[in-house]
């Protein structure tokens, strides 16, 4: 049927178009693979982070804390190997493995590090970052000079690149965690960010552990680890729930408040970045007072400590109400801020506003979660931001943004078993352009795109919020009026349409003169399902196209389909 309608010009435009729709969507899921690959990077160090957390709650000593995680770094962030090395203090300044996981047992038995100056030995980045207390790195253990005494060692286990991290409780150094990879270059900026937080986390542990009420303080660890590893994993399964952006990051909000080890009041908000506008836009909240909900409502980079975390990318804290507060009012009660930036390899996604009390002194451990935090909902904001690009691509028309021929006839179907369930009536309006393809001929594909876009928002105005527009092919469209809607309502509605598209369209310097022929379907006088309402709605279109065009018609039996 459709396909008689279709002039070979207007065949070829619909090639031109969904070849260039294919090439959109190539791009975009280009893109898409990037930002998914970026965030299973994250979920995977943030399992990690839960490993290093199952590993405190279960360790009752520093080399079970040791075995424990060089296992989950292996089995959940895919190392070949980690292992532990102790700083000695003989002769020979010799560094001792005492846990590790992964291949290569025999590695750790033949491998001699050191963290003397002048031995080749300590030339390496577990030696370096034992004397230097800072993290090193090799690239490439085939090409970095400083790998040579270990070059065969690592090519018979198939290693290609390391990164070595301090262990400093207190004032001392430890030692180092050393991870190995089977790829070359595969520690980047945020993959040491990560280890180095849970290398700190580690130390403190270790700090506790051997300095400061043993007993007492590892009890408090051991709690604040579990508490962490629910927060974040209640927080993930809060990302996979079908719910919109604002509705997922008002779940998230709460579990943030309800940490019980952070000295956090029970209010706080979520910002996502406007990039574009550079601003922030309030996306969640709880507990705010009115005042705060307007003044904070949208909010610039720079703006208050907020717009400083954006600006600064970087966490800002304040103890109470100082000189960085931007934002006051007549009866605001005195409190801090935790202000976490939430980024994406730099990219600005938004800000985790959090309250703290009155004086309340800045917490290294509670800054370091809550970084871990930012990025957990980095990873979560990403994939929503994914996931909603794409069921849009699947639902909407690429081109005018309403709903496409899969989810009309989805919407449909919803339609007809409320309609059946609370015993009303509804009208199905089917729209076919008259004179559209003269005017894609004559001024071209981008006038014709133009002005269907137009067409669709002069529809629009004749619709009301409750009311399904969308587009069904080409220059073809369809309407659900719903409600109890009468043949005369639809009628007159319909009428509005035509009216409305028979004024001259202007885009740029082109006058563009069309019409448009409506049928109408009504349930369930005429059908109780989606594809007799549409064939029926369609068929009264045809009779339109017989006598005349550029009016409406309903449906009534005796109407046939034939040549127009």
């Amino acid at each position: 049927m459709a396909q008689n309608r279709i002039s070979h010009g207007k065949g070829a435009t619909s090639k031109r178009v969904l070849k260039s729709i294919a090439l959109r969507y190539r791009d975009q899921k280009r893109i898409n693979q990037q930002l998914l690959a970026e965030i299973a990077q994250k979920q995977r160090l943030l399992q990690v982070f839960s490993g290093y957390c199952h590993a405190v709650g279960n360790a009752s000593s520093e080399i079970e804390l040791f075995t424990h995680f060089c296992h989950f770094a292996v089995k959940q962030g895919g190392y070949l190997l980690a292992w532990v090395g102790e700083k000695q203090f003989d002769a020979q300044k010799t560094v001792k493995p005492i846990a590790w996981d992964g291949v290569g047992v025999d590695y750790i038995a033949e491998v001699q590090v050191n963290w003397s100056e002048t031995d080749i030995h300590s030339h390496g980045p577990s030696g370096r970052a034992i004397r230097g207390g800072r993290t090193e790195y090799c690239s490439d253990t085939t090409t970095d000079p400083h790998f040579l005494p270990w070059l065969e060692l690592s090519k018979r286990h198939g290693f290609r690149s390391m990164l070595a991290v301090p262990l400093k409780p207190g004032n001392e150094i430890y030692g180092s965690i050393n991870f190995y990879s089977a790829n070359p270059d595969a520690f980047r900026a945020l993959e040491i960010e990560h280890l180095e937080m849970i290398a700190n986390q580690i130390t403190l542990w270790l700090y506790y552990n051997r300095e400061s009420s043993k007993a007492q303080e590892l009890e408090w660890l051991n709690r604040r680890a579990l508490e962490s590893r629910i927060a974040i994993a209640a927080m993930l399964e809060v990302s996979l729930e079908p719910i919109n952006m604002n509705a997922m990051l008002a779940s998230l909000l709460k579990i943030i408040l309800s940490v019980p080890w952070l000295s956090l009041e029970s209010k706080g908000s979520i910002f996502l970045a406007d990039p574009i506008n550079r601003t922030l836009r309030l996306a969640a909240q709880h507990n705010l007072s009115p005042q705060l909900l307007e003044k904070c409502r949208i909010v610039p980079y720079g703006y208050c400590l907020c717009g400083r975390a954006a600006q600064e990318h970087q966490i800002v804290f304040s103890p109470t109400l100082d000189e960085q507060h931007d934002v006051t009012f007549v009866g605001i009660m005195p409190h801090g801020h935790y202000c976490v930036p939430i980024l994406s390899q730099n990219k600005l996604l938004g800000i985790l506003n959090l309250y703290v009390t009155d004086g309340h002194s800045p917490d290294p451990e509670e800054q370091g979660f809550l970084a871990t935090v930012g990025n957990t909902l980095s990873g979560i904001i990403e994939r929503k931001i994914i996931e909603d690009e794409m069921s849009r691509l699947v639902r909407f028309d690429s081109l005018t943004g309403f709903l496409n021929r899969r989810s009309f006839y989805e919407e449909l179907t919803r339609e007809i078993t409320r309609a059946r369930r609370e015993k009303r009536d509804f009208a199905l309006l089917y729209i076919d352009l008259d004179g559209f393809k003269k005017i894609n001929d004559t001024f071209g594909h981008p006038v014709g795109d133009e002005l269907l876009k137009m067409v669709c928002s002069r529809i629009s105005t004749a619709l009301r919020m409750s009311d399904t527009l969308a587009r069904m092919g080409g220059d073809e469209f369809c309407v659900l009026l719903v409600g109890m809607i009468s043949e005369s309502h639809a009628l007159a509605v319909a009428g509005k349409i035509v009216s409305q598209l028979g004024e001259e369209f202007r885009i740029g310097q082109h006058v563009c003169q069309i019409g448009c022929s409506i049928g109408i379907s009504l349930y369930p006088a005429h059908s109780t399902t989606p594809e007799d309402l549409v064939r029926r709605a369609d068929m009264a279109l045809y009779d339109v196209k017989r006598t005349g065009r550029n009016h409406a018609k309903v449906y009534h039996v005796g109407m046939e389909m034939g040549p127009i």
